[in-house]
């Protein structure tokens, strides 16, 4: 039998939420009597300078938790960690690396790079070590974007009980609009007389959202989406007094700004209603798909889905079928189209 050893002293850490005065939110790392972490403290801050997305912040904030538990638990500090406490960990990725585990393969990459001056993670534990600058990396089967018919997106907006739940469903299916961006509309972003709209950068959303994008954006949108649009403000938004074009109607807090959880909770009542196995951003995986089947240049495709560069557009929707490829050879003229007997 094997004892086991309690180690010198456990740190009791949390991870605990900020809201910042300007309404922000972010993260932090605190003790046990609520005092901030002070290494990690000052990293999150950084983040925050940065204007990572909370989400970001959180998932730092949490594992940076874990990290410095685990270095007291060991006795040690952040700043003394050596080979010997990490050595393991090191083995266990490069085994799995090894054996095609994309994730390991990833941070085996990682960590043996050494270009430029940067330095990786934890380099300093492991200095001075012989380590491959090009490390084995075999082939993963390619995720492939799921798409929904046109058929499942009508019944999906059919079965919306209410205007504004259709008129969100509709944006997004339409204009292939992150969520973030969709409840990050303002009514001055929507220019109706123009059948416009505007995707802005905000980081003040009083909802978390993001629209993960650096430079504003217009796209053009569809008469019978401004109607739609039009028929929301009219028969449920009335006159409540917001910015905001997607706001809490139908539960508390009333008149605020709609936030992803209530999103979630509309897709699972879809789900159910429908029987369609959906996610908001499959909308938007399907309407750039539609796109580039009817032929729209992938660099007009880029610049509606407000991507920073075709690539991005071009490597993420690459999985367009033999039939698709037919299509387009026929309609370039390089082959005659063929007729049915």
């Amino acid at each position: 039998m094997f004892e086991t050893v309690p180690p010198p002293g456990r740190i009791q850490l949390r991870v605990q939420r900020l809201v910042m005065p300007d309404g922000a939110e972010s993260w932090t790392v605190v003790n046990a009597v609520g005092e901030p972490v002070p290494p990690v403290e000052g990293y999150l801050a950084h983040l925050q300078a940065l204007d990572r997305s909370p989400t970001t912040v959180r998932a730092y904030a949490t594992s940076l938790k874990l990290w410095t538990e685990f270095l007291g638990g060991l006795g040690a500090r952040w700043d003394e960690a050596r080979a010997e406490h990490v050595s393991a960990v090191f083995s266990f990725y490069d085994y799995h690396a090894r054996n095609g585990v994309e994730l390991a393969q990833a941070l085996v990459a990682w960590r043996r790079s050494n270009r430029g001056g940067y330095k990786p993670f934890l380099h300093h534990v492991t200095a001075g070590r012989p380590v491959a600058t090009r490390p084995l990396r075999l082939r993963q089967p390619r995720r492939l974007p799921r798409t929904l018919t046109a058929e499942q997106v009508a019944t999906l907006a059919q079965a919306c009980a209410h205007l504004r739940d259709r008129f969100l469903v509709v944006l997004l299916a339409e204009t292939g609009m992150r969520i973030g961006q969709a409840l990050g509309l303002r009514h001055a972003d929507f220019i109706s007389h123009r059948r416009e709209l505007r995707i802005v950068a905000r980081c003040d959303n009083a909802n978390g959202a993001r629209a993960k994008t650096i430079e504003d954006a217009t796209i053009p949108v569809s008469a019978g989406l401004v109607r739609l649009y039009t028929a929301y403000m009219l028969e449920e938004y009335g006159d409540l007094d917001s910015d905001y074009v997607f706001v809490n109607l139908f539960a508390e807090p009333y008149g605020r700004p709609l936030r992803y959880q209530a999103v979630a909770s509309l897709v699972g009542r879809l789900r159910a209603r429908t029987g369609i196995d959906f996610t908001p951003h499959m909308l938007r995986h399907t309407h750039a798909t539609d796109l580039l089947r009817q032929g729209v240049a992938v660099d007009v495709v880029a610049k509606l889905l407000t991507h920073r560069s075709s690539t991005t557009t071009s490597q993420t929707y690459i999985h367009l079928d033999v039939g698709d490829l037919r299509t387009e050879l026929e309609r370039c003229g390089v082959w005659e189209k063929e007729v049915s007997p």
